[in-house]
């Protein structure tokens, strides 16, 4: 059986590219002040994705609690169908 991945691993794989990016950004071979505009660019794009997922989650938690209603209602209409048939035949 496979095991789920843990819920809360996408802060620490977001994290991980940060840091990951960032530190790249401090090796690479330019000047500081170019490498620091650079942070600040990817740190202000990070920013605005963020934002942005930030301001999907509503909808994407709505839409996911409604799937899963959908899901539980179809599993208790079957349960219930198949008891019947069941009945129906002993």
């Amino acid at each position: 059986m496979v095991e789920n991945p843990p819920r809360k691993l996408w802060p620490y794989l977001l994290s991980a590219v940060v840091v990951g990016s960032a530190l790249g950004a401090l090796f690479a071979p330019k000047p500081g002040k170019e490498t620091r505009k650079q942070l600040k660019d990817l740190l202000h794009r990070g920013k605005e994705r963020a934002k942005h997922l930030r301001a999907k989650l509503p909808i994407r938690k709505s839409q996911l609690l409604a799937a899963i209603k959908a899901g539980r209602e179809a599993l208790r209409e079957n349960h219930n169908g198949h008891h019947r048939r069941a009945a129906v035949h002993a």
